[in-house]
C-alpha cells in the first residue's frame, strides 16, 4: 500500500499510532539532531532504559552499533522493517554509519517508495532543513548510502499501566 503524503502528515489511519504520535511530539525540538530525536522518541514511548544503553555519547554511529546487542534485534530488509513498524507494535529504527558521524531515523507505519523505502521521521545534524516528518527514507540517504542502511527493532514492554 502506498500513500502519497506531500505535506508530511500521516494518514488518519496512522495518526494515532503511538510511535507516530511520539515522533510528532518530539520533532520540532530535534530538527538539528537525528540521534537526539531517536532518543527522545524512545523516552516518550517509555523506553528510557533502552535509550540510555547506547554506548559512548549515543550519537548516530553509536546507535547503529547498538543494533548488534540486546535488546535490539536486527531486521533483514526494509520491507520487513516497514511491516514490523505497522503490524507488530515494535519500535523500529534505521541507521547508517559514516565518518565522522552517521544518520538514524525512526521507521513508522506507512507506504514504501519504490517498493523498498519505508516511511520515517528524522532530524538532520548537518542541515535542519533536511529533517523530515513522515517521509520515505530515500530522502534521508542518497546514492550508495541507502543500500548500507541497517534496520533493527526493540519491543516495547508492558509497563505498570499494561499499555501497548
Amino acid at each position: 500500500m502506498i500513500f502519497i503524503v506531500p505535506d508530511g502528515k500521516p494518514p488518519k489511519q496512522y495518526a494515532s499510532h503511538p510511535v507516530v504520535k511520539a515522533c510528532e511530539e518530539c520533532y520540532d525540538d530535534y530538527l538539528d539532531n537525528c540521534s537526539g530525536f531517536v532518543k527522545a522518541v524512545l523516552k516518550k514511548l517509555g523506553l528510557s532504559p533502552v535509550a540510555n544503553l547506547f554506548p559512548n555519547l549515543g550519537q548516530a554511529n553509536d546507535i547503529v552499533e547498538a543494533f548488534k546487542m540486546a535488546p535490539w534485534t536486527k531486521i533483514a530488509s526494509s520491507v520487513l522493517a516497514a511491516k514490523m513498524s505497522e503490524d507488530h507494535g515494535r519500535v523500529v529504527l534505521a541507521g547508517c554509519k559514516d565518518a565522522p558521524n552517521g544518520h538514524v531515523v525512526v521507521i513508522v507505519p506507512g507506504g514504501l517508495t519504490g517498493g523498498k523505502y519505508p516511511t520515517a521521521y528524522w532530524g538532520s545534524k548537518d542541515n535542519p532543513d533536511k529533517s523530515a516528518k513522515y517521509q520515505t527514507i530515500n530522502w534521508a540517504w542518497t546514492g550508495d548510502d541507502i543500500d548500507d542502511v541497517t534496520y533493527a527493532y526493540v519491543t516495547r514492554w508492558h509497563g505498570a499501566s499494561g499499555s501497548w
